[in-house]
């Protein structure tokens, strides 16, 4: 299993990973790289292996906010927005006119 995410400090027990709300769990697994596939999101979501703030969450479909945290074994992050100048992560197009 890969991380993308950084280890949390003590100060903030998750660490925030950016993405464009809402998203679903199983999307948010991968796109943070905390799995390498779908496939292994769906396993780890089915079995109970995840929790979304504090509970115990079976449905890949679950829809995440900023805000909400996702636990699993070896990893503890918080869901946060993209901030508008990020266009990296959403390949989102600027509205910028030329001048």
């Amino acid at each position: 299993m890969s991380r993308a995410a950084d280890t949390p400090s003590a100060a903030e027990p998750f660490a925030p990973v950016a993405v464009e709300p809402p998203i679903t769990l199983g999307r948010f697994l991968k796109l943070a790289g905390l799995v390498d596939t779908g496939g292994y999101a769906k396993t780890l979501v089915n079995t109970g292996r995840i929790m979304v703030n504090g509970e115990v969450e079976t449905r890949r479909g679950r829809k995440l906010w900023p805000g909400d945290t996702v636990e699993g074994h070896d990893f503890a992050v918080r869901v946060s927005a993209v901030e508008a100048s990020d266009h990296r992560r959403t390949g989102a197009q600027t509205t910028e006119t030329p001048q």
